[in-house]
């Protein structure tokens, strides 16, 4: 290493001159304003200069000047230390961190790590710098005994024996609901009883495989229990699953008989007829299990005694070879994790919802966790559209336990309050963020919610992070926790070594709760399923591939997967499956599939495709059928992007970073249209946004649109439908599907967009952004926000008296602020209140602000986009008493609201515009402004001209508190002020952010992308 580091410095010292400006200009890296562009961390060495001599009487010597700010994130300046002789006395030096990255602690640690390598790389040069250890003994003995004390004794039974004691305790208890059927602890084990002693008849025993494929019911929940009563392995089918994977589990378990019903029979594929079935909706059968005992049976009973190494069920997740991989868990980890769960989670005693796929290992929580603790399991068959008889039930017995994936939070937000849980819900699957679970559990508060991770081959779960509900949650990915009793945590390098605290590693997984491996695939099992080093002989650890760190508290945060698997919507996908799916179709040459989030939140599985020499590449609906014929729809891609060949690194490795995002047509993965009138509502967004297709879950602003598109569409709506609608319900309902629901129903006159509070998205769990009006008294173009602020900030624009309806206009601008705040606490009672003014708007705001703090409240947030106060002369300012203000004549007002309707300006342009004369043009144009009147029009115009007139001379108050301030560059004079000119009304700082626009275009589209970029992060600061 010491060589290799000799050899870099000798070739890069004739280059030491280079002025690093000419650097910057010659690389031209992409700048961000989270980061230096070219690089984060600096380490300079540099020799001491000698200072220090006498010139005429004079003292000269050295004094630190310290560091006004760092510019790096981590900058290191060693040199060496010499004695007052000149002589070499060591190295030293100091470190530069920002404070917004780093605290104390941690640049002590990597200084103590650094100290460390150094010393270690000088006593033995020759050794590979990978293998220098960096922990200390402390540090080490942290991270391997400390963090991983977990060790908790655990009864040696079963999960039928749990069950069973759970009967003896809790016999008349309900124990099992769907719909109209109720089962007590007592009938639900003798049916259980009964069926697997028929189970036992057929040659079910330890070591022996039976298939499940049942649709959530009664039914399943007795057969599961029954399989492992008879002393065997259930193997969980989903009826929804493809033919041929279907095929490919039950060839690859062989399973000794087959459980299911009629209907769902008939769907099986049939190359699965040889396997013995057994329909549990036969009357035949029914009459065949009457004739059972009804007793527990036992190893007396069994074909072999029923042991904890036995497996207890076979879960298939997706392979990395195109091929499904059965992970088999025995008894010994089942139990374990039962124990665990049974004592950990209070709700499991109350009522648990089984709503979950049966493949999918979500499953076993919310069955057999409540079966063993006297719990009730409340089946439910759609979560997402849940029988009536599913709500009744949780009316009598409330929902207390529910174990989701982050994905769920939608759709339980849309339920109705019974679905709630009142004692824990679960979320695993999924990377978790802070923010999407902060807006379901502010109408919970009293819900404890837990981040869960674990992979299945786990056994269900390996860590959880508790949020009690008292506990704030914080933004941005939520940490897994720490090991679950039993489970040791390792994090390691691609040399099985421990990796530091905060820094990166693969996580490996040891303890009881590890799976017997994958059935039928020794290789495979001996690749994940590795020795431990730090247990046992004989012990194994098993090699999640995801990419951790320790946190100083002895958690663990998420950070990537180490290859190219991926979680999508709680479900674990192998991109290399599905790449082998599409290669399979005969036009496809290759291809690749990546998760996109090209818009926040909603993340998509996409395929880009290669075709087959001299093949043209099908349409992407032939390729969607074609891998749905061999693939559950979770793993299907939504799109499908031809590419004439895949993008590679230098060394011939697919870049996914340069795959192109999909064109807007071959992104919607949503629901086609289902009438007539949400067909030509599609065809109205697709043609108003210039895009080729829109389906009826797209939102018209997530999709592009603006408040000129948005009056467009309103036009178009009104010309094909003869109805009107105002653009105030366009916010509240931008989709498709939502909108056709408002149409026809009388409750829009056309004038909502007018109001002086105007919801521009009214959902969500965060403070609410209010945004105030420029002169034009107007916050429509506001809307352009919300496809670049997260769905769970709430938007509302304040709009000006006037144009509603007549009356008196008011005389000021602190009149205007104290008139909007009593809107704005109709939302929002109290703070933190989040505000934002463009133009004159930002003279509002400020006001807003500084009355608010008066009133003992919050300002988290003051923006501004290219607001000036114009100060009269007895203030310092240019304005004088009389002096007219620059501000747009009559025709230029008007003009400019032609140009908001779409209208184009050479057909009127050069004739003469009076207010009846507009009106007039607006009504031919249709829209949303269409219905205005001329004496609307003319109100519209006092209105602009009052708030002219009151931004003349108006002289703000004084805020305590910082302004973030985005300033228009283009179109200004030389002499134009800038956001300094705020300074005197703020006792704070002003964070100055430059816009590519003019000044009346900072809320179209583009220069609103950057603006709301910067938005977004600041709130998720804030909030």
């Amino acid at each position: 290493m010491l060589a290799r580091v000799r050899d870099t410095d000798h070739a890069a010292y004739p280059h030491q001159d280079m002025p690093f400006e000419r650097l910057v200009e010659v690389l031209n890296p992409a700048r961000s304003l989270s980061r230096h562009p070219l690089f984060q961390i600096a380490l300079a060495f540099q020799n001491p200069t000698v200072v220090g001599q006498e010139v005429t009487g004079l003292t000269v010597a050295a004094e630190p000047l310290g560091n006004a700010g760092a510019k790096f994130d981590l900058s290191i300046s060693l040199g060496d230390r010499r004695d007052e002789d000149g002589g070499h006395q060591g190295i030293e030096g100091h470190v530069v961190y920002s404070a917004d990255l780093f605290d104390a602690d941690t640049v002590t640690a990597l200084v103590a790590r650094l100290i460390r390598l150094l010393e270690a790389a000088v006593a033995d040069p020759d050794q590979p710098i990978g293998r220098i250890g960096l922990l200390d003994p402390a540090e080490r003995t942290r991270m391997v005994v400390t963090w991983n004390d977990t060790a908790t004794d655990v009864p040696e039974v079963t999960q039928p024996e749990l069950f069973q004691a759970q009967v003896a305790r809790t016999p008349d208890a309900p124990a099992l609901v769907f719909g109209a059927e109720e089962l007590s602890y007592a009938e639900l084990n003798a049916r259980a009883n009964r069926l697997a002693r028929l189970l036992i008849d057929r040659g079910v025993g330890p070591e022996r495989f039976v298939a499940v494929a049942l649709p959530r019911s009664a039914h399943l929940v007795v057969a599961l229990l029954a399989v492992l009563k008879a002393g065997g392995a259930y193997v969980p089918v989903d009826p929804a699953y493809p033919a041929e994977r279907i095929g490919f589990m039950l060839s690859d378990t062989g399973p000794a008989l087959l459980l299911t019903a009629a209907d769902t029979a008939a769907t099986l594929p049939q190359d699965t007829e040889a396997i013995p079935r057994l329909l549990l909706d036969d009357p035949a059968t029914g009459a065949h299990l009457a004739r059972f005992d009804a007793t527990d049976p036992d190893d007396g009973d069994r074909l072999a005694p029923l042991r904890l190494a036995n497996p207890a069920y076979v879960i298939y997740t997706s392979g990395s070879t195109g091929r499904p991989k059965g992970v088999v868990i025995q008894h010994t980890s089942l139990t374990d994790y039962l124990v665990f769960a049974g004592g950990d989670y209070d709700g499991v005693r109350g009522t648990a919802l089984l709503h979950s796929s049966i493949s999918f290992d979500l499953s076993v929580t919310a069955t057999h966790v409540p079966l063993t603790v006297g719990g009730t399991v409340q089946v439910v068959s759609d979560l997402q559209d849940p029988d009536p008889g599913t709500a009744e039930a949780l009316r009598t017995r409330p929902c207390t336990f529910l174990k989701a994936t982050p994905s769920h939070l939608p759709v339980l937000t849309t339920l109705s309050e019974e679905f709630a849980p009142t004692a824990e819900l679960l979320l695993g699957g999924e990377l978790l963020l802070g923010e999407r679970v902060d807006a379901w559990r502010a109408d919970h508060p009293g819900t404890t919610v837990l981040n869960m991770y674990g992979p299945t081959e786990t056994t269900v779960n390996c860590s959880q992070y508790r949020i009690a509900p008292d506990t704030p949650i914080p933004p941005g990915p939520l940490p897994i926790g720490g090991p679950m009793p039993n489970t040791r945590f390792h994090v390691l390098d691609d040399r099985l070594e421990l990796v530091p605290p905060g820094a990166a590693g693969e996580l490996y997984v040891a303890g009881d709760c590890l799976a017997r491996g994958y059935l039928g695939r020794p290789d495979m099992t001996a690749a994940r399923f590795v020795p431990d080093p730090f247990g046992a002989p004989g012990s194994r650890m098993y090699r999640t591939g995801d990419v951790v760190r320790w946190n100083p508290d002895g958690t663990l945060s998420f950070l990537r997967r180490v290859d190219d698997q991926v979680k999508l919507r709680g479900f674990r996908i192998e991109l290399g499956e599905v790449e082998a799916v599409v290669d399979r179709h005969p036009a496809v040459a290759r291809s690749a599939v990546i998760v996109r989030e090209d818009r926040p939140g909603d993340q998509r599985l996409v395929a880009y495709v290669v075709p087959a020499p001299g093949a043209g590449l099908p349409v992407p609906a032939e390729l969607r059928r074609h891998a749905a014929a061999d693939l559950p729809e979770y793993m299907v891609p939504n799109a499908f992007v031809p590419l004439d060949v895949l993008p590679l690194t230098p060394n011939r490795k697919l870049d996914r970073r340069a795959l192109p995002a999909p064109e807007s047509s071959a992104v919607s993965g949503g629901r086609a249209p289902r009438t007539r009138q949400e067909r030509l509502l599609c065809e109205l967004f697709a043609e108003v946004l210039g895009i080729d297709r829109v389906s009826v879950d797209d939102g018209f602003f997530d999709l592009g649109g603006h408040s000129l598109l948005a009056t467009r569409l309103i036009g178009r709506v009104r010309a094909t439908f003869g109805v009107d609608i105002a653009i105030r319900t366009l916010f509240e309902a931008p989709t498709v599907a939502e909108l056709t629901e408002r149409l026809g129903t009388g409750e829009d006159d056309g004038q909502g967009a007018f109001d002086v509070l105007l919801p521009l998205r009214r959902k969500g769990g965060r403070p609410p952004l209010f945004c105030v009006h420029p002169a034009s008294g107007f916050s429509w173009s506001y809307a352009g926000l919300m496809r670049h602020l997260g769905p769970d900030y709430p938007i509302y624009g304040l709009q000006s008296r006037g144009i509603a309806e007549p009356g008196e206009l008011p005389t000021g601008v602190q009149e205007i602020a104290a008139d909007y705040l009593k809107q704005v606490r109709t939302v929002q009672p109290t703070g933190p209140y989040l505000l934002l003014g463009w133009s004159f708007g930002g003279l509002v705001a400020h006001a807003m602000a500084e009355q608010l703090q008066r009133a003992g409240e919050r300002v988290a947030l003051l923006a501004m986009l290219d607001s000036f106060p114009r100060l009269p002369a007895s203030h310092g300012g240019t304005v004088r008493a009389g002096e007219e203000d620059a501000v747009l004549s009559q025709r230029e007002f008007l003009g400019g609201m032609l140009d908001l309707a779409g209208y184009e300006r050479a057909e009127w342009d050069g004739e003469p515009l009076e207010y009846g004369r507009v009106a007039e043009i607006l009504r031919g144009q249709g829209g949303i402004l269409g219905s205005l009147e001329e004496r609307h029009v003319a109100a519209l115009y006092e209105v602009f001209e009052n708030n002219s007139r009151l931004a003349r001379g108006h002289v703000p108050g004084t805020y305590v508190g910082d302004l973030l301030f985005f300033e228009a560059t283009l179109g200004k004079p030389g002499d134009a002020p800038g956001p300094e000119v705020w300074a005197p009304f703020l006792e704070g700082s002003i964070e100055r952010h430059p816009v590519e626009s003019t000044h009346d275009d900072m809320t179209q589209p583009e220069p609103l992308a950057g603006i709301g970029r910067i938005l977004a992060a600041r709130l998720r600061d804030f909030t």
